[in-house]
């Protein structure tokens, strides 16, 4: 089985070169789908005619649980009526609360796996309620709970996040607390992106945990009328390759050019020099990597650190603090102030 991250494309087709045919793949859908290409918006889609060409060679699973899936506001439903049109089976979204946190189950391998997905609402990933689409929520106590009970059906558990800053090379210090925690509940692999750029991983309790997979297939200067760019160092991502029974992962890195993704050589994380430099915080314990990443992080103007836990009233307050934060931007993009290159 494979993880690829972020996927925004609007063309119908693009080669992917360097997996068998027959492999079952997860990436995140970034962006609702649509069947019909207009024009050009402030919004991010994907051409869902891309995925029914990729079906034809993969086993396509798309994760719904991020912050692009509810641009427009029946995009989990239009995304799930046109998955469902051509057979691409979906995770991370529901017309219901209900729905958009069931686990997606399958078999590989003779061994049935649950793929679990969320979206962190700080970033702007619409909840379901328990009676409006949405995506899933990045809710810790919920998570765990879930991954406990999979866990305890005899299934392998996946967990895909969609979570931290645009553009940070570093895990949140909450998230990476909350990955670790996943694990001791029963969780066999933990899988994150949204950041657009290379993140670091651990090993822990023999499993592996990828904070963040970059940019798989991001066509640029399209989206937003056109002006989305990516920073240089987004250029390159990460795919994992999980074998399902012994936990053991390979990666390679990606490039997408000229309508196709290309794949260097698959070799063990601990090869690999840049992810190895991006993972200097591996040793560390919860509160020496908060001040770790105090110093180190990326992102820092008015951006406040979540290192506490959701359920706690700090947290809260730093959400409401974003919340505002990000409807002032929002403004400021509409007023032609600020453009929207990352």
């Amino acid at each position: 089985m494979y993880f690829l991250a972020d996927f925004a494309s609007y063309k119908n087709n693009i080669e992917i070169n360097g997996l068998n045919e027959g492999e079952t793949i997860l990436l995140n859908c970034e962006g609702y789908l649509v069947e019909n290409i207009v024009s050009l918006n402030d919004s991010v889609f994907n051409n869902v005619n891309l995925y029914n060409e990729l079906s034809k060679k993969f086993n396509i699973i798309l994760n719904l649980s991020n912050n692009h899936t509810m641009d427009i506001p029946t995009g989990v439903s239009q995304s799930i009526s046109l998955s469902k049109k051509y057979k691409i089976p979906t995770v991370g979204g529901g017309h219901n609360l209900k729905e958009a946190c069931e686990a997606y189950i399958f078999f590989e391998d003779n061994l049935e796996i649950a793929i679990i997905s969320a979206g962190w609402d700080i970033i702007g990933c619409k909840s379901a309620t328990y009676s409006s689409e949405g995506v899933a929520p990045l809710d810790s106590t919920r998570l765990l709970q879930q991954v406990k009970d999979e866990n305890e059906k005899g299934r392998k558990v996946v967990v895909y996040l969609h979570w931290d800053y645009e553009l940070e090379v570093y895990p949140q210090p909450t998230h990476r607390y909350l990955a670790k925690q996943l694990i001791d509940h029963g969780a066999d692999i933990i899988v994150g992106c949204h950041s657009h750029c290379l993140q670091g991983f651990e090993k822990y309790k023999n499993k592996y945990i990828f904070y963040g997979l970059g940019n798989s297939v991001f066509d640029e200067e399209y989206y937003f009328n056109g002006k989305l760019k990516f920073p240089e160092f987004c250029k390159v991502g990460l795919a994992v390759q999980w074998d399902v029974e012994t936990n053991g992962v390979l990666v390679s890195k990606t490039i997408y050019k000229d309508d196709t993704l290309v794949f260097d050589d698959f070799r063990k994380p601990e090869n690999d020099n840049e992810l190895m430099a991006l993972s200097n915080f591996s040793k560390l314990n919860h509160l020496e990597y908060v001040d770790f990443f105090k110093k180190n992080r990326r992102k820092k103007n008015l951006l406040p650190i979540f290192h506490e836990m959701d359920t706690t009233f700090s947290y809260q307050v730093k959400k409401a603090f974003l919340n505002l934060r990000a409807f002032i931007i929002k403004k400021m993009f509409l007023l032609g102030l600020k453009g929207h290159s990352r």
